[in-house]
């Protein structure tokens, strides 16, 4: 009787637990999610408000606390559009109101400054004593060029609430842009005469101090916040920062410590990085591992120690220490970003798109994984879906300088250059002058053939500093001018500078070719790669120089040092296989690529290598398998399509090979070895007429002996011998070896004799 009564409690106590209003059921989660943020764990802080809006989406509250955490989490165009929702359910949300202005005014646009403005004006309607309000209508009057109405606004602000820092610091920030310095600084200095015990007001006279160029005068103000509060971690840190860029690291270590042992978690890493960043690499792991033991659910610190385990090379413990996270807990989105980036570093792509799209199902709105995502696409060589997930990462986050530069790059690449100029004028105000953008812009316009706007591009850059990637486009440009003598001076300066640049030895040896002057190319790489012998990529870049150029013994010393020095690069072993194969050891390069597919099944230049070598060892079973590998990694690799199409034509299966053909063609519009056995494919249909067109337009495009040969027998077949036969005999003088052909042997003996 008693066992019925405990499960009929039970059962209660359930049913209760089910019958929770949404009211309640919002409650908890937007607790949850308070505590979480207060954690500064904002990707679980996310997900608990997500919940709360997905239970009472009338609720202005819960879109608020959700956009606070997207914002937490760097996702400003994710936490604008809950602001929106927000300020829609409740135009009177003055916090809402203030975050919306806040993103706003970033704009350069005046009509999106007046729309902030309009804003915090109806929030001082409602709180005309709103200091951070006032403060951010002063910056828009500011930005929409009412510099005598802001500055005039910031002095009321100051006077009326003096204990206010961010008015203080707005005024001397107005004064410095008018170039007044001595005003800025006598601003400062009257705040402090209201408030001398004010730790922040030092810190931010400090501050003034260090952008304005005094170090002594920063260094004084600093330790004078640290009398008035020791515990101040900001003071600690900007010191310790000072004194680490004037070389006196021993002091910088013991305050960089000292903030690490405050309460604040933002500041728990600073020792260990310090340690790591100054060559004490095992003393700043080994702080991390301690203060991973000790604080188990901070993420950021446990990043830092993966990042450390990187950089030392210590792949496998960061991959244990993550492993061991997700066992925990499966759904750890830090955890999976991190997971998914150390298997895109080591080939396994098919895993790190696992974790990326896992990641994807639960934050569609993750800028960072979608940039992570188009990495993995771009090591598998699908460019098309990496341009999208780039895309898309720019768009969710368009402050990603460096992944719109990457993204740029990758347009100029696939032909979209005006595409790439676009996407690089509307990055935001903040980059607009910047270096960066300043330099890719002028590779836009190298792209687009407007010569005059490189040229005055590179050379403002050049006035300022002669970097070797403006060195690069400046001999580029040379050099599509045709001025080659004048293309090689940039690039000897950016290998005076890096002996090691490979894109700068790449232009040079190109520039020597184009004046038909390759031994004097071959020559000065061999004297850049005599300064530094042990330099792993100069052996390499002169192997791979020499095996172009037929020289496969010296290339196979060369790719054979490359092994042996100083970052031993890993496409070494693929070169050497591939001075094997045209040596015809064909046993020794199956050895080396089998050992290179067992440490990264995933890498497509060794399988197609290996396909290739499969093809000449008369194997096509065996090609077929590698090129099939290379398309379950990336099935738009046209090599990999055209060449498996050509082989299940010749085994009989020219539906699986028609399928793949057109898709190669359309990825791959023009190319000729893709109409080539688009109408191979139809030959060995016996279609031979609609084998023919194609046929002439890869002779037309590329006519090698072989293309010839095709077309020739295409015709005889198709009952044209007029046409067929002088073809076919200049395809057997251009290529004699045809002959040993079994198709072309096959076809010759069933056709009747001349």
């Amino acid at each position: 009787m008693r066992k019925g009564w405990l499960v009929l409690l039970l059962s209660m106590s359930l049913l209760a637990g089910c019958a929770r209003t949404p009211a309640q059921k919002e409650a908890r989660f937007l607790e949850r999610g308070k505590q979480l943020m207060e954690q500064k764990n904002y990707g679980r802080a996310i997900l608990e408000f997500r919940n709360a809006v997905s239970v009472k989406p009338d609720d202005a509250e819960a879109y608020y606390q959700l956009a606070l955490a997207q914002l937490g989490a760097g996702e400003n165009v994710s936490a604008a559009n809950s602001l929106l929702k927000t300020t829609a359910l409740n135009p009177k949300h003055s916090g809402a109101q203030l975050k919306m202005a806040e993103l706003l005014v970033a704009s350069p646009e005046k009509s999106t400054l007046e729309e902030a403005e309009k804003r915090i004006r109806a929030v001082l309607i409602e709180s005309p004593k709103s200091v951070d309000a006032l403060n951010i209508l002063a910056l828009t009057q500011w930005r929409l060029g009412k510099k005598e109405e802001a500055e005039e606004l910031l002095k009321q602000t100051s006077l009326a609430f003096p204990a206010n820092l961010q008015a203080t610091v707005n005024l001397a920030g107005l004064k410095l842009s008018q170039k007044d310095q001595a005003g800025a600084e006598q601003i400062y200095r009257k705040a402090i005469e209201s408030d001398p015990h004010s730790a922040d007001l030092a810190i931010a006279f400090g501050n003034f101090y260090l952008t304005t160029g005094r170090p002594p005068q920063a260094e004084e103000q600093l330790r004078r916040a640290l009398q008035i509060d020791p515990q101040r971690g900001n003071a600690l840190v900007a010191l310790a920062s000072l004194k680490m860029r004037a070389g006196q690291n021993a002091e910088a270590e013991k305050l960089y410590e000292q903030a690490s042992k405050l309460s604040d978690p933002k500041l728990k890493p600073l020792h260990a990085i310090f340690l790591f960043q100054t060559g004490k690499r095992d003393a700043g792991i080994a702080e991390f591992e301690k203060l991973v033991k000790q604080n188990p659910t901070d993420r950021s610190i446990r990043g830092g120690l993966v990042s450390a385990y990187q950089l030392a090379n210590r792949t496998a413990d960061a991959e244990k220490l993550l492993a061991g996270v997700l066992q925990k807990n499966a759904q750890d989105t830090d955890a999976l970003l991190q997971r998914s980036e150390l298997e895109t570093m080591s080939g396994r792509y098919v895993e790190a798109q696992a974790d990326l799209a896992k990641i994807l199902r639960f934050y569609p709105d993750s800028a960072v994984a979608h940039y992570l995502m188009g990495r993995v696409y771009q090591h598998r060589g699908a460019s098309l879906s990496q341009r999208q997930e780039w895309s898309e990462a720019v768009r969710l986050d368009p402050t990603l300088l460096g992944v719109r530069i990457q993204l740029a790059q990758l347009l100029i690449s696939t032909n979209s250059a005006q595409s790439a100029l676009d996407l690089l004028d509307q990055a935001p105000a903040e980059h607009k002058g910047s270096p960066l953008l300043a330099v890719q812009k002028n590779w836009v316009f190298i792209a687009l053939g407007r010569s005059a706007e490189a040229r005055k591009g590179i050379d403002q850059a050049l006035s300022t500093a002669k970097t070797p990637e403006v060195l690069l486009q400046d001999a580029t440009l040379k050099s599509l001018q045709r001025d080659f003598a004048g293309a090689r001076k940039p690039l000897e300066e950016a290998l005076r500078q890096n002996p090691e640049d490979i894109a700068a030895l790449n232009m040079l040896v190109q520039a020597y070719d184009a004046q038909k002057q390759m031994p004097q190319a071959v020559e000065t790489v061999r004297n850049y790669v005599n300064q530094k012998p042990n330099s792993a990529p100069l052996q390499q870049f002169l192997g791979q120089l020499l095996a172009k150029n037929g020289d496969l013994v010296g290339a196979r010393k060369a790719l054979t040092s490359a092994k042996a020095g100083a970052g031993n690069p890993s496409g070494a072993d693929l070169w050497l296989a591939q001075v094997d194969i045209s040596e015809g050891k064909l046993d020794e390069a199956r050895s080396k690529l089998t050992s290179l597919v067992a440490t990264n099944p995933q890498d497509i230049s060794t399988r197609l290598l290996f396909g290739t070598l499969e093809e000449r060892a008369g194997n096509p079973v065996g090609a077929m398998q590698q090129y099939r590998k290379v398309v379950e990694v990336n099935d738009q690799n046209v090599l990999a399509l055209n060449n498996l199409a050509f082989l299940l034509a010749d085994a009989g299966q020219p539906e699986e090979a028609l399928a793949l053909a057109q898709k190669a063609k359309e990825l791959a519009p023009e190319n000729a070895s893709v109409e080539d056995t688009l109408g191979w494919v139809f030959y060995r249909k016996g279609l031979y007429s609609s084998a023919i067109p194609y046929f002439e337009r890869a002779v037309s495009k590329e006519p090698t002996g072989r293309r010839k040969c095709h077309l020739a027998l295409a015709y005889l077949k198709n009952g044209d011998p007029q046409r067929g036969r002088p073809l076919l005999d200049a395809a057997v003088k251009m290529s004699p070896d045809l002959l040993k052909e079994p198709f072309l042997q096959q076809f010759l003996a069933e056709a009747p004799s001349r």
